[in-house]
């Protein structure tokens, strides 16, 4: 399995890494997703929701191999 690290990125601002091994880089789109939305959670708990954010995604050798905007994963309505 490799390790796969996935930030929320703003700029120069950068969340705490969420390291996930997976069997390779074709599901991590998919695994992105959540991530985007478990970190979404997390700042909506807050109260500091940014939409304009990238889930960052680095394999073992620090190369990035995807940039996913936040906003692409969050669909949200007014009532």
């Amino acid at each position: 399995m490799a390790d796969f690290r996935f930030y929320l990125e703003r700029g120069n601002r950068r969340t705490r890494e969420l390291r996930v091994d997976l069997p390779d880089a074709t599901v991590v789109g998919l695994v992105a997703k959540t991530v985007a939305r478990h970190y979404a959670a997390s700042e909506i708990g807050t109260g500091r929701l940014h939409l304009a954010q990238d889930i960052t995604v680095l394999d073992c050798n620090d190369a990035e191999i995807g940039r996913y905007p936040l906003a692409s994963f969050l669909c949200i309505e007014e009532a």
